[in-house]
């Protein structure tokens, strides 16, 4: 499971068949392992050697797939860059992981020149068959002018990938990634998600984070076929699933909440399309509800984890999506522990909790990270007692499913009582017209902390305050209902991976607040 291994097999195996399409080019899986192989000269020439972190920006392509497989056929430490980050966010990561090689998307030719005045030695490709500046060139050409080198054969234990995260509240952190944590989230993939290499998979969310990145990788360890979105739009969506007869997807729970609501999806035919998977963020259940039925042949798979675990924790399979009977409450839960994960609810000294009782999950697997770039401290924190600690709150049930309530930091304490935001977007998303839903905390003389609700109506769809808390009266209890809800048409902030920003929407109440509850 090994990345550079399957790269290999597949082309030994399967080397005629169609690896990716993308805007009119397609490769075999052999014409990929001869492009990555050259690339991994092209590296070696700009003198990148084994460990030293190269730092890649770029869309969902087939050229950014080589570049980070040509990372790590010379042993370096791939540093992916989030599309969506500030400048001086950008730069603090390609400082902190100390990359001497930028390769980046034509797009980011600015962003490289800025960051290159303030590193005079970093070199930089361009990924592109043309170059974005004299002192970048094409990826393409480099590699069409190489030969293909042979690969360093990394380790187990050797450093994959540095992946950022975190940050709404500090510096982001640098996720050390092992090549091991990597087959691990491979296997993962292979057992929950049932690709097979018939599979034709398009990728949507953003392979600069791990879960669109080792979707790629477990891709490649089958020979199946990839197909790429730079950048989503609802419409090309589903154009591309009828064009290109897709397979499999992976959407966040906003993206699947704009396919429903697509004109595009009673006019065209994507019958292809089996397999839907979702994560990144939690989903409403009335959302999950109405995309099982309105894709009744579609297999839904729901992936709970985080970059420190190298991606899975627990799955929601799909015989668990079930509308009706017994296991329909399932569709509330992250499903049961991946394979080689073990889960527990712990409360604050660390203790296991009963089922359904609340505490902090923790997990650990082959997937856990080794701890966070330059950063003793906070892997010590994260990673106490051999046990990665998720800061997200829930329970087990008798049956293993688990159930995240909340994360720490968004749970609201309103009059000396705990309010989960999950629990109140689930009762507001119930609603007609709503297209999104926020709750947070803010500042109150009264209880400390005032739940708030920030709702985007949909464009046909008029809806007030208080008919929102009316009907949040009838399905939580009364101190969790909304004290406050803003209507908007705006969509909400958005994460690179479709996350809604509750730090962003929090800011305009706390800015000048001394101190903060939330």
């Amino acid at each position: 499971m090994f990345i550079i291994n399957a790269l290999h097999r597949a082309a030994q195996v399967h080397g005629d068949r169609i690896a990716s399409v993308h805007q009119g080019r397609s490769w075999t899986w052999a014409q990929v392992l001869d492009r990555v192989a050259r690339l991994g000269s092209v590296l070696r020439a700009y003198d990148v050697k084994p460990g030293d972190r190269v730092a890649v920006i770029g869309w969902n392509t087939d050229r950014y797939l080589e570049a980070v497989l040509a990372v790590s056929w010379v042993g370096a430490v791939v540093v992916p860059l989030n599309t969506r980050l500030a400048l001086p966010e950008v730069a603090y990561q390609v400082h902190n992981a100390g990359a001497a090689l930028l390769i980046f998307d034509p797009e980011f030719a600015g962003l490289s020149d800025i960051l290159c005045e303030t590193n005079l030695a970093m070199r930089r490709i361009t990924l592109s068959s043309t170059p974005a500046r004299p002192d970048a060139l094409a990826s393409d050409k480099l590699i069409a002018l190489s030969q293909p080198g042979t690969d360093a054969n990394p380790g187990p234990g050797d450093l994959m990938g540095i992946f950022y995260t975190g940050g709404t509240t500090g510096l982001p952190k640098g996720v050390m990634t092992t090549h091991a944590n990597i087959a691990q989230q491979i296997t993962c993939h292979m057992m929950d998600l049932g690709w097979t290499p018939a599979t034709r998979y398009l990728h949507v969310l953003p392979m600069f984070h791990l879960g669109g990145l080792t979707a790629a990788y477990c891709l490649l360890s089958l020979a199946g076929c990839q197909h790429y979105m730079e950048k989503f739009d609802v419409s090309d969506f589903v154009e591309r699933l009828a064009s290109e007869r897709i397979t499999a997807a992976a959407l966040s729970p906003v993206s699947i909440g704009w396919l429903l609501d697509s004109p595009r999806m009673a006019t065209l035919d994507f019958s292809a399309l089996h397999q839907l998977g979702y994560g990144t963020a939690p989903i409403t259940e009335a959302v999950l509800r109405k995309a099982m039925e309105r894709l009744p042949r579609v297999q839904f798979t729901q992936v709970y984890g985080q970059t420190e675990i190298t991606g899975t924790i627990s799955v929601l399979r799909p015989e668990d999506h079930k509308l009706d009977g017994a296991n329909g409450a399932r569709l509330r839960s992250a499903g049961r522990a991946s394979w080689g994960v073990h889960i527990r609810v712990v409360n604050d000294a660390g203790h296991d909790v009963p089922s359904y009782e609340l505490g902090e999950i923790v997990a650990r697997s082959p997937g856990m990270t080794q701890g966070y770039w330059q950063d003793q401290a906070q892997s010590a924190t994260a990673l106490r007692n051999g046990w990665l600690h998720t800061g997200d709150i829930g329970y087990l049930d008798a049956d293993g499913y688990l159930f995240v309530v909340d994360r720490k930091k968004d749970m609201i304490v309103t009059g000396g009582e705990n309010v989960f935001s999950s629990e109140v977007e689930n009762a507001i998303a119930t609603i007609p017209g709503v297209a999104q839903v926020a709750v947070i905390g803010i500042p109150s003389d009264v209880w400390g902390e005032a739940v708030h609700a920030v709702v985007v109506q949909a464009h046909d769809a008029t809806l007030t305050a208080e008919n929102i808390i009316n009907h949040c009266r009838t399905f939580i209890a009364g101190y969790k209902c909304p004290k406050t809800v803003e209507v908007r048409t705006t969509p909400l902030p958005l994460s690179g991976v479709n996350k809604i920003q509750k730090h962003v929407l929090r800011e305009t109440f706390w800015r000048d607040k001394s101190r903060r509850v939330n």
